[in-house]
């Protein structure tokens, strides 16, 4: 049976995409069209495949580029982005958007199990890669579980929150994720630089102390073409 034509453009794409870095831009689509010899129809078709495939990208007015591979979660480990990120080799940075005090409310008091009064460290911060933004994380401290981590004179534009906890002398022992789906809203799309609708993948984490103890919640929202989740089972 003869290779459907899409698949022989899909292919003949992967070889070139092998061979480039990503942010290079890969032949128009009259380009293709000329090379190959198939229908600009066709040739949609298999762009849109590997775009779904998070391989590529397509910017209006620009062109198609190739992208970075995603960034893959190890969800059976407790660790921070910026650790798990460093394990494969890639580079990350932060920028930091917020770190300021605030006061509970009913989620957060239930959560971290607190009451009004206790006060709340709220660390947001958008997450590169490579120079690219991926995440948006937003971390929730109770102040009186992390008094002796100096947070006010701590750059978490290049420090890990986990290790700054850890060095202050408290003990992370466990956590617990929900994961789900969702779009990309008009501050996602500012902040990831994607469409308003892009798929975005939803982290919330709760994380304990040694005594059981809760010391963090956080929302990380994802971009979904940059993001996997690798899961060890065992029977």
């Amino acid at each position: 049976m003869d290779e459907p034509l899409y698949l022989k453009v899909e292919n003949y794409l992967m070889g070139l995409i092998e061979n480039m870095k990503p942010g290079d831009m890969l032949p128009t689509e009259a380009e293709l069209e000329k090379r190959l010899g198939v229908s600009r129809t066709t040739i949609r078709y298999a762009i849109q495949i590997l775009q779904n495939k998070g391989c590529i990208s397509k910017q209006q007015g620009r062109g198609t580029f190739v992208t970075a591979q995603p960034y893959e979660e190890e969800l059976s480990r407790l660790q921070g982005f910026a650790e798990d990120a460093a394990k494969k080799g890639l580079i990350t940075r932060s920028v930091v958007i917020g770190c300021d005090v605030i006061l509970p409310n009913e989620e957060l008091k239930d959560a971290l199990k607190i009451n009004d009064k206790d006060k709340v460290l709220k660390l947001n911060r958008v997450r590169y890669i490579n120079e690219e933004p991926v995440q948006i994380s937003v971390s929730y401290l109770p102040v009186n579980e992390i008094q002796a981590m100096d947070w006010q004179n701590i750059d978490f534009s290049s420090a890990s929150l986990y290790k700054s906890l850890e060095d202050s002398g408290v003990v992370l022992a466990t956590g617990e994720e929900d994961l789900e789906v969702d779009i990309a809203s008009s501050l996602d799309a500012i902040l990831l630089n994607v469409d308003i609708g892009f798929p975005i993948f939803v982290t919330n984490r709760l994380v304990f102390n040694d005594k059981g103890v809760p010391i963090e919640k956080s929302v990380s929202r994802t971009r979904g073409d940059r993001h996997k989740a690798h899961i060890k089972l065992k029977r």
